[in-house]
């Protein structure tokens, strides 16, 4: 075959070049293909017949950018032959690698390629496989040596990294090596490299190692003798590695051993062990850790020779559903986490139990199992009493809002009574005022009875001694209690004093008592104690409600029937009770766990079916021992001498009966009835505005912004807030936003004047 040009001419080359194996073509001085064998066209991957005649660079476009044109340009211009390696990218998006012989010929340039693909990517490989092995062995802190019989012996790098010396400062020799080794393992080394040479299979060696620096490591060695084709010995090949951390560690875990069940012990939870057997009941404990003497009230001892005793203690109602949660945890093999009840014998009570339950086995069958099992009483208890908040304050919104409409509608009736009193004065009108007047008041107290259970609202309170309460309420108790219920005392005499309401607190023992008497139908003990208490930081974090500090806690105990535990945690609810219908409003200890929190204390209780309640109602002692005696002076209301009045409210019989009673009383009184309007009256009337008085609770803008506003309009302007949203929280916000006063709604005439007369006196002592 000759060699064809694109003329179609015959080439003397083409019959030698045809029949290579590998590629070649020729590219002629316009840098036109002038031809190509058949082995260029697979190097290629492009037929033949698409590049002759065709330049160069058009049919590789971005070619003159690399070193392979670089050389084709060069061989062209100076006729020098080149070799080089090259990775070409195909047409098709695949890259090979082709070793290129460039040569001058008479037509141009004769290119020769030969595929290298394959041992390009065998060289990478290798080399990859070495770089891992080679950090592989660095992590491990494995060196490699190769001992000739001869007397040569090579070391890796990373052995001399584990021997911490470098190939600058030692030269590998059994001389040299010998000298590294510690003195007194020097004479198992050489016998154990003897057994390497003579192929005897020494197996592990550990030795100790002495660095430049005077520290000591330790190895561990391992050797085989090597034999050529001919089955003669040719050398020793092996491994050292730096087992030190791992020797350290050993020696760390032999002296942990002893240690361990101490610290096991010591925690809290109970930790434990066993084998499993086809179903729950027939588990075998392996190990317990003493702890479970404190939550189980059983010894480890007794709990491994039957640990039958463990399900025996848990409670009735919670056995199924524990059994359930174990059997899922076999059948799946997936931890679980196990919340139960367990009778405590010594503690006398059910405490939580949360029991993280971990099978191990193998083919999906458990042959064992470990966990940890941690007394959660006081967690359980913890999120009982904040449930127990969340749902008092839900219903106390609930209330706020009812009193607050309520009050609305009491106030123009109890301010009218009092106008109607003036300007009737025939008897039977001034009785049936009374009347009116009467269940007004009747109405306006419900509304208080309600915020006190539901949030607690403000009352008037006085340093108390609980002991002369106490003793009271025993009296009381005693001649009207069935006979068949005794009752006892426990009062310190040096009982701390609260601050209180000696209404409310008698209602809270009152209510305590009847409720244990209704516990005892056959009879028993009522016992009321008094105790003087401190609580620290650490029992404040473990009872939600509680603060770090001093406290006088009364204690109502009986010996009746008990709570069940399903429902203890509803016991203060608004309207819960078990007792028969028409017996019981349940308002009892809902009202005593209000009162409680609204004096700053908490309630805590203990109850087990058929041992007794025993309820503890905390009460904050005052810093003073002894009761202060109460002061309340009411300030005389005056008449008017015709100040300007603003007054706010979006009730439009507020509004009325209350611009009534100030002009009757001689002050002038423009009215708003939102906060918008009230802007823009003050904005026209402020200079003869002496007071603005306004609702705390009105749409589109409420009493703190109204105020707000009008601060900044007058920051002298004197302002009363009413409201009938009696607790705390609102009652402090309210006085913050820049009130000079604040009334709680329904108020009397007088109360109004009252605090009429006291803001505008103030102005006038300020102004002289």
């Amino acid at each position: 075959m000759t060699l064809k040009t694109e003329h179609g001419g015959n080439d003397p080359y083409g019959r030698t070049l045809d029949g290579l194996l590998e590629g070649c073509q020729i590219i002629g001085h316009d840098w036109c293909y002038r031809y190509l064998n058949d082995a260029a066209d697979k190097h290629n991957r492009r037929p033949k017949e698409e590049l002759l005649g065709r330049k160069y660079m058009e049919m590789w476009p971005g070619i003159e950018s690399t070193e392979v044109f670089a050389m084709i340009r060069r061989c062209l211009e100076e006729r020098i032959s080149h070799e080089m390696e090259n990775e070409f990218t195909h047409p098709d998006g695949t890259k090979g690698w082709y070793e290129l012989s460039i040569q001058a010929v008479p037509e141009g340039v004769l290119i020769l390629s030969h595929d290298i693909t394959g041992r390009k990517r065998t060289e990478k490989a290798l080399k990859e496989s070495e770089a891992r092995l080679k950090e592989a062995h660095r992590i491990a802190k494995l060196g490699s040596w190769t001992y000739h019989l001869e007397g040569q012996l090579w070391w890796s790098d990373e052995l001399y990294n584990i021997y911490g010396v470098s190939p600058e400062t030692i030269t590998p020799s059994p001389e040299a090596f010998i000298n590294l080794i510690h003195p007194d393992d020097r004479p198992s080394m050489r016998d154990w490299i003897e057994a390497c040479v003579t192929g005897k299979k020494p197996g592990e060696l550990e030795f100790r190692t002495i660095f430049p620096d005077g520290t000591i490591r330790v190895f561990s060695g391992r050797g085989e003798l090597v034999h050529d084709a001919k089955n003669r010995p040719a050398y020793v090949a092996g491994t050292t590695q730096d087992i030190t951390e791992r020797k350290r560690a050993e020696e760390a875990l032999r002296k942990s051993e002893g240690e361990f069940r101490r610290v096991i012990n010591a925690i809290n939870e109970v930790i434990y062990a066993g084998t499993q057997g086809d179903d729950l009941m027939k588990s075998t404990l392996t190990f317990v850790s003493n702890q479970v003497r404190e939550v189980f009230g059983i010894s480890p001892d007794d709990f491994l020779q039957n640990p039958n005793l463990w399900f025996d203690s848990i409670h009735l109602d919670d056995r199924e559903k524990l059994a359930e949660a174990t059997n899922l945890a076999i059948s799946t093999m997936t931890p679980v986490t196990r919340l139960y009840r367990v009778k405590n014998p010594q503690l006398k009570e059910y405490r939580w139990i949360e029991d993280e339950f971990i099978p191990q086995g193998e083919s999906g069958k458990v042959t064992e199992f470990f966990g940890v099992a941690r007394d959660v009483t006081d967690k359980k208890k913890l999120e009982q009493q904040f449930l127990r908040s969340q749902r008092m304050e839900s219903i106390g919104v609930l209330a706020g809002g009812i009193a607050h409409d309520m009050n609305n509608i009491l106030g123009p009736i109890v301010l009218s009574m009092q106008l109607f009193k003036k300007k009737l004065s025939d008897p039977k009108d001034q009785r049936m005022i009374e009347l009116l007047e009467t269940n007004s008041m009747r109405g306006t107290e419900l509304v208080k009875q309600i915020l006190t259970f539901a949030r607690g609202s403000e009352v008037e309170r006085t340093p108390l001694q609980l002991r002369h309460l106490i003793e009271e309420l025993r009296t009381f108790v005693r001649q009207t209690f069935p006979p068949n219920i005794s009752i006892e005392t426990d009062i310190p005499k040096n009982l701390w004093v609260v601050e209180g309401n000696p209404t409310q607190l008698h209602q809270v023992l009152l209510n305590l008592c009847v409720n244990a008497r209704d516990a005892m139908p056959g009879g028993g003990t009522l016992l009321l104690k008094a105790e003087n208490v401190s609580l620290d930081e650490h029992y404040a974090r473990m009872h939600a409600e509680a603060k770090a500090g001093s406290y006088v806690v009364i204690s109502v105990e009986d010996t009746g029937m008990g709570i069940p535990q399903d429902i203890l945690s509803k016991i203060f609810d608004p309207f819960f009770t078990t007792k028969e219908q028409g017996k019981g409003t349940g308002l009892g200890l809902s009202t005593v766990y209000t009162i409680a929190k609204g004096h700053g204390g908490f309630v805590n209780v203990y109850s087990e079916v058929g041992e007794g309640t025993r309820f503890k109602v905390y009460f904050p002692a005052t810093e003073s021992a002894a009761a202060r005696n109460e002061r309340v002076q009411a300030q005389e209301s005056r008449a008017g001498r015709g100040e300007f009045i603003l007054l706010v409210d979006d009730e439009a019989a507020v509004r009325e009966i209350t611009m009534i009673i100030l002009e009757a009383s001689g002050y002038r009184v423009l009215t708003a009835n939102d906060g918008v309007e009230a802007i823009s009256l003050y904005a026209r009337h402020g200079h003869e505005i002496n007071l603005v008085i306004t609702d705390m609770n009105m749409p589109f803008l409420d009493g703190p912004a109204l105020v707000r506003a009008l601060h900044k309009m007058n920051p002298r302007v004197r302002v009363i807030g009413a409201s009938g949203l009696a607790e705390k929280a609102k009652i402090a916000e309210a006085q913050g936003s820049g009130l000079n006063s604040f009334l709680s709604k329904p108020y009397t005439a007088e109360k109004l004047l009252e605090a009429i007369a006291t803001v505008l006196g103030e102005e006038t002592s300020g102004q002289g």
